[in-house]
């Protein structure tokens, strides 16, 4: 996934400041990559995961919402690294 496709907005977000107008960016400009490389970004507890599984709520894209959730959720999910390639590989799976 990575080198396949950057943008702009990748260079402009710096790490753990990931904010909801570069998320919205790239659902707005369909950046499904920029999305999962966001949402893999160094947030505590998980947060990248939070917001991108809230954009998918209010976009009504339910079913990656749930299978975000459902990774969230695992009692191994305790930090952002815990369950990522879980959440990498189903993005790259939805998109590609």
């Amino acid at each position: 996934m990575q080198g396949k496709h950057t943008s702009l907005l990748m260079t402009e977000v710096k790490p753990n400041k990931v904010t909801w107008g570069a998320l919205l960016s790239c659902v707005n400009t369909t950046e499904e990559f920029d999305i999962a490389e966001l949402a893999n970004r160094k947030l505590p507890n998980g947060e990248g995961l939070k917001r991108l599984r809230n954009i998918y709520r209010w976009f009504n894209h339910h079913e990656k919402a749930m299978e975000i959730s459902k990774i969230l959720d695992r009692p191994d999910f305790t930090n952002h690294t815990a369950g990522t390639s879980e959440v990498t590989k189903y993005l790259y799976l939805t998109f590609a």
